[in-house]
């Protein structure tokens, strides 16, 4: 899976949270699940639950999760001490959550895994591999002053590496570094690689109108091991994409806003079937929030061609959401927690773990539902 990640400095220490809340999902119509909230339909429902499992505040902060095995979790961030950010992973194994010793390469922002034997968590100018037996350090190419590049994803066929930043696509294939520039593709968006001759990218394209103005229009490319090709896009001038997540040429998922001329944001859910965009529309998400229009999915873990998880928020109100491909996105009731789901990884239709945070707190939450 892919993550939109920032270098913000935020962290610190509460060890360990265990609470649950209790929502509701409407079976075949776009399923809803989040933290503190409670939602029911007409229709049938499932019941799902959120459980907060680990979490931190003050000088030390999550950014990413992934799945590395049956039962094991991995989540990747900082701790800050003084004016330096330190490397952070932490694991949970047989229901434990323990700390994993690593060298440090400072702040973390994303972390990918196939199995417990091929994870690669990613830094600024640096990325980390685990083989199994050790963590090997690998420098990133023309990374010196990087503040942040989106997002990061490992090949599933092998022990490469794909990156996407401003302006490029980095693949590591086990030995040396690949660079493509990518005019106009922005700093945000995301990547998702089946295999190192399947990738997909989606983000931004800027350009400069004719008065001189910037201006951005959405750009998916697609990588079949020759060339990098333009791939038909959702028709919205409007569309931000922040993360993307394929399982196929004809299972491409992504998330992201749209904003108005206003400057109100609504949410963007976006399946791609082989030959049509499918948005999942959701405008009735706002008013349960009292937000001005303030919704966006940083997010997305896809698990088939009809389903995907999504993470996000609305008005900086979490929002954790299993879409139903050709379905509306239902809304739920407010959260009281003041944060943003920034990563999401998927286990399944059923359940999914998540990274949420605010400036003050981040925590690793798990949300089950019961189908």
């Amino acid at each position: 899976m892919g993550t939109l990640w920032k270098m913000d400095s935020v962290g610190g220490g509460f060890s360990r949270v265990r609470g649950a809340v209790l929502c509701t999902v409407a079976l075949g119509a776009g399923v809803v699940c989040l933290s503190g909230a409670k939602y029911s339909a007409a229709t049938g429902t499932a019941s799902c639950r959120v459980s907060r499992e680990f979490g931190f505040r003050g000088s030390q902060h999550l950014f990413a999760v992934a799945l590395d095995g049956p039962g094991s979790v991995l989540a990747v961030g900082a701790r800050r001490a003084g004016h330096s950010e330190h490397s952070l992973v932490e694991r949970l194994s047989h229901n434990r959550w323990a700390r994993i010793q690593t060298p440090d390469i400072g702040l973390l922002g994303d972390v990918s895994a196939t199995s417990r034997r091929n994870v690669w968590a990613v830094g600024a100018r640096k990325a980390l591999h685990w083989d199994g037996r050790r963590w090997k350090q690998v420098s990133l190419p023309n990374a010196s002053g990087l503040r942040g590049f989106a997002v990061s994803h490992i090949s599933a066929t092998t022990q490469g590496l794909w990156v996407h930043g401003a302006r490029f696509v980095w693949h590591w294939n086990g030995k040396r570094w690949r660079t493509w520039a990518t005019k106009g593709l922005t700093n945000y968006g995301g990547i998702s690689a089946l295999s190192d001759h399947d990738v997909w990218v989606g983000g931004d394209d800027a350009y400069v109108g004719e008065k001189g103005e910037l201006h951005t229009r959405p750009l998916l490319l697609h990588w079949d091991g020759r060339r990098w090709q333009h791939m038909q896009i959702p028709a919205d001038p409007e569309l931000e994409i922040l993360a993307i997540d394929a399982r196929g040429v004809d299972q491409v998922w992504i998330t992201g806003y749209r904003a108005d001329q206003d400057d109100r944001w609504t949410g963007v859910v976006e399946e791609w079937d082989g030959s049509t965009w499918h948005d999942l529309h959701q405008p009735q998400i706002v008013a349960p929030y009292g937000v001005a229009g303030q919704v966006s999915y940083t997010t997305i873990s896809a698990v088939d061609a009809q389903s995907a998880w999504v993470g996000g928020d609305a008005g900086d109100v979490p929002l954790t959401i299993l879409a139903s491909a050709r379905e509306s996105i239902m809304p739920p009731e407010p959260s009281p927690l003041s944060a943003v789901v920034y990563d999401i990884d998927a286990v399944d239709a059923k359940t999914a773990w998540a990274v949420a945070f605010d400036s003050k707190s981040s925590l690793i939450e798990r949300v089950a539902c019961d189908q």
